[in-house]
């Protein structure tokens, strides 16, 4: 799917996927959980490699941003953020960390 083509956040999943990003990331007070490896990883451990923000059309509740990351041990995943749910904090924190590394 060529990335122009990316419009939804359920397309743009896919497409990472597609390309790789096998990986579930899940945001902690105590990093980033893998659900592969079931490894915790800290923000130096983490680099940014795509990032997508989705606005809500029908209500700001429905905003999201996308990250394809990649860790130091060359796992490659996905972390959301929809900003209605409980853990955009800890996105949030741990995405300003990843971005001091970066």
């Amino acid at each position: 799917m060529p990335k122009h083509h990316i419009n939804t956040l359920a397309s743009c999943i896919k497409y990472l996927q597609v390309s790789g990003y096998k990986v579930e990331f899940k945001a902690t007070a105590e990093g980033l959980f893998s659900g592969i490896s079931k490894r915790i990883f800290q923000p130096e451990e983490v680099k940014i490699i795509h990032q997508y923000r989705f606005e809500g059309e029908k209500s700001p509740d429905d905003i999201a941003i996308v990250y394809a990351l990649k860790t130091n041990t060359g796992e490659k995943g996905i972390l959301v953020g929809k900003y209605e749910t409980a853990d955009v904090e800890h996105i949030a924190d741990f995405i300003a960390k990843v971005k001091k590394y970066s």
